[in-house]
């Protein structure tokens, strides 16, 4: 087992390569995180390798799955690149397993059966005798944690490298979108006719409308969660708008003209979206050539690849953009608003807010990268200022050992769920009993902690209301065995309409 590190922005694909080409008469899966991410490697190994390469991803019709299914089950192919299911591939004796970015969350199976395909790939190398790497420019804090433990062998190409230049701007005094120094560095840019890279994960024009008058606010009927509104938004191939838009279950409705409350007019958007940012640019920039992209206007993620980038002077997104879109060069990178990950009820937090600061400087190369806080000393934004990854695992160590989370803890997320509201409210109590029971005097479980009962974040979800509680512990059998106690003695109580959600080392905490 390996785990490559590299510094942002220093391409892994001629290592890969060379590894791949060492492997001789055993097969080879590749993975990437994103189906739009295999189109750009598929070339390069058919290029290399010829046609015993296969791809095996959703964007594909079943016809073609199953094709490309019979040629590694046949042996006509000895090489596989793909997504998450590419890790069960057929292939009869695998020598080598790349997971490239192997700390991206999109390699946890979150629908079905739960399942991280990084963890699945290690224990498939275990079996097989093959040898397993694992790349990434910012490694998850389990697969630094394992190869400093000597689990990992570890591989350091970080040094050496020079990067961009990273400065955190502290905008918890401006009310402007675009802080004084970012709108300073994009008309420098401009002036040169050089390529920007803007970022902010909030999709649409502004996260949700407020009646000034009386405090109403128009919430999704499906979830417990305020409905973000759209100028414009995708609906099939066509696109229309403006609409309230939940991001959840899809639901949709036209945003009121007066308050449904109060009758009031004075109706207010509150906060900036990436259609809001737009806006704002186009009219410091009228003559800009802005490309905006995000998956409300792209649709299908296999349709990335179609949009051409090269001639646009501004590129304006969610994070997406850095997954699916080939955008060198670029000379200038920001982030609008670095806090929003911050602010989540989620110990990763910190995590992929590094994550994301660092993606982005990996496409920037030795250009200029503005970072938009109102949080300029979280120690999360201090480290990626200088990319330094170690001074961030140091202290993520510390704070993750003081409060027991992974990797000083397995987990495991249950979540319990109902369309009925008072038969989940009915059942809270119970719930709090039986966790008593099962962690009293003289249990097997006194190792464990628990988190909860509490309500889950969003407590509504998809017309389902929601509990969870976290099971933290190092006993991998009590974990289990607690958990299917658990579930047991609730369904005893035969509660109509319950239904229960099992996340084993859980990547999403909300």
């Amino acid at each position: 087992m390996f785990l490559l590190h590299i510094r942002p922005g220093i391409r892994k694909r001629e290592i890969y390569m060379d590894a791949i080409s060492r492997i001789k008469e055993k097969g080879v899966i590749v993975l990437v995180p994103e189906i739009s991410l295999t189109h750009e490697l598929i070339t390069s190994l058919r290029l290399r390798f010829g046609s015993t390469v296969s791809v095996l991803h959703s964007g594909l019709s079943e016809r073609e799955r199953l094709s490309e299914w019979r040629r590694l089950h046949k042996g006509d192919a000895w090489m596989v690149i793909g997504v998450r299911s590419a890790v069960f591939a057929p292939l009869r004796k695998v020598g080598l397993i790349i997971v490239d970015e192997e700390q991206d969350q999109s390699y946890k199976q979150e629908d079905g059966i739960k399942y991280n395909v990084r963890d699945v790939a290690i224990m498939r190398g275990k079996i097989e005798g093959a040898t397993v790497i694992l790349g990434s420019a910012t490694p998850s804090i389990e697969s630094f944690y394992n190869a400093r433990k000597g689990r990992y062998q570890y591989i350091d190409l970080t040094e050496g490298h020079p990067g961009p230049l990273i400065s955190l701007v502290d905008t918890s005094k401006e009310r402007a979108v675009l802080s004084e120094k970012l709108r300073q560095e994009i008309s420098e840019r401009l002036r040169r006719k050089e390529k920007i890279l803007l970022l902010l994960n909030r999709r649409g024009y502004s996260p949700f409308l407020l009646c000034r008058e009386c405090g109403y606010t128009p919430r999704c009927p499906n979830c417990s969660i305020t409905l973000t509104y759209h100028k414009v938004l995708r609906r099939g191939k066509e696109l229309s708008g403006p609409v309230l838009h939940c991001h959840y279950c899809n639901h949709r409705t036209a945003p009121p003209l007066t308050c449904p409350d109060c009758g009031g007019i004075n109706i207010s958007f509150i906060g900036a979206g990436t259609e809001r940012v737009e806006e704002e640019i186009r009219k410091l920039y009228p003559d800009v050539n802005l490309l905006r992209i995000e998956r409300d206007l792209t649709g299908r993620r296999s349709t990335a690849q179609k949009i051409s980038v090269q001639d646009a002077d501004i590129i304006l997104g969610t994070q997406m953009i850095l997954k699916e879109y080939n955008l060198s060069p670029v000379t200038l990178g920001g982030i609008i608003w670095a806090d929003r990950d911050l602010h989540n009820p989620d110990f990763r937090s910190a995590e992929k807010t590094f994550q994301l600061i660092a993606q982005l400087a990996g496409r920037v190369g030795t250009g200029d990268v503005i970072i938009q806080t109102s949080n300029p000393d979280n120690y999360s934004l201090r480290c990626a200022k200088d990319l330094d990854y170690t001074e961030f695992y140091m202290e993520e160590m510390r704070l993750r050992k003081e409060l027991k989370y992974p990797p000083f803890s397995r987990l495991i997320r249950i979540i319990f769920k109902c369309g009925r509201e008072e038969v989940l409210l009915k059942m809270a109590p119970d719930l709090k009993r039986i966790i008593n029971r099962l962690m009293g005097y003289g249990s097997g479980f006194k190792s464990l902690d628990i988190l909860g009962p509490a309500p889950a974040n969003p407590y509504k979800l998809k017309g389902n209301f929601r509990w969870h509680l976290i099971v933290k512990g190092n006993d991998i059998p009590s974990l289990h065995k607690f958990t299917s106690d658990l579930i047991k003695m609730v369904k005893e109580r035969k509660y109509k309409g319950i239904r229960s959600d099992v996340d084993v080392d859980p990547v999403k905490m909300v």
